[in-house]
């Protein structure tokens, strides 16, 4: 991803650093984290999988987060950005510091697919845009699509009575519309800073989802600086996520035990909005 600091991108050497997310998801069952308040049906409150991490040398990297996401595209059925794997969201993120006070904080993101060697349906590779420049980016893809004149209204998915974000003042679009707002309670771990001969799992962090819908899954995340360094990322994301996983209980929303989880937007799509989920598949 590269990271922007409002709408200017962090430069080092004169250039752009580019700074790509390797990640791989991992099922979690029954999962609740602290603070959870989801119904999520048949969950066991079980936390094995904290001791787990905790056990491989792992530590919480902060308190928990609770995040929303609104993802935007055009509306149905002309969805242009999604389908070419690229995601624009609006990301407001709350926590609770040790000393009570409340933080806050919100961002636009482009989560940009990449086509690297060796890519494979577990792991994925995205570059991201942040800040104004999100939005900004966005917008010049569509003004360079194909789509042509909207021939159906613009309808609005998301009817509820929760304010949405608002565009930055210079990034005009009136045809970008949310199709979908996720509400998650987020757990983040890292390497323990107390365990200074564990170098197996230096640079590789590890989120623990659970969505206001019900839907639990963890992923591993690595960032590297250069597509040379994707294929080492991935061996070592998957070492971490077989020794996870033998401890794992079993699948979740009826997956097998040896496939790799979808995602939080995924499973919502293909629950709630089949006929988009359907579409990004047969785009590929």
């Amino acid at each position: 991803m590269v990271h922007t600091n409002g709408d200017k991108a962090v430069q080092g050497d004169d250039k752009k650093q580019l700074n790509l997310e390797v990640e791989q998801k991992f099922l979690l069952v029954g999962y609740h984290p602290e603070g959870s308040n989801v119904d999520d049906k048949g969950a066991t409150n079980d936390n094995g999988i904290e001791t787990r991490l905790t056990s491989l040398g792992f530590e919480k990297s902060g308190p928990p987060k609770t995040m929303i996401d609104w993802y935007y595209d055009l509306p149905a059925p002309h969805w242009t950005l999604t389908i070419q794997d690229q995601w624009l969201r609006y990301r407001q993120v709350e926590f609770v510091m040790s000393d009570g006070e409340t933080k806050k904080k919100a961002c636009w993101e482009l989560k940009i697919g990449q086509r690297t060697i060796g890519n494979t349906h577990a792991t994925t590779v995205y570059e991201e845009i942040e800040g104004d420049l999100a939005v900004h980016s966005a917008i010049k893809i569509l003004n360079e699509s194909s789509y042509g004149a909207l021939d159906t209204p613009t309808k609005e998915i998301i009817t509820d009575k929760t304010t949405q974000p608002q565009f930055p003042t210079n990034c005009e679009n009136s045809s970008l519309i949310p199709f979908a707002r996720i509400e998650t309670l987020r757990s983040s771990w890292s390497p323990s800073s107390k365990d200074v001969n564990n170098l197996n799992f230096v640079g590789l962090s590890i989120d623990l989802d659970v969505t206001d819908f019900g839907y639990a899954v963890g992923e591993v995340e690595a960032v590297v600086h250069s597509q040379d360094d994707v294929p080492l990322a991935r061996e070592r994301i998957a070492s971490l996520i077989s020794m996870i996983n033998s401890s794992n209980d079993g699948p979740q929303n009826g997956e097998s035990a040896s496939s790799t989880p979808i995602g939080k937007l995924e499973y919502f799509l293909m629950t709630a909005h089949p006929e988009h989920y359907n579409a990004l598949h047969e785009a590929g």
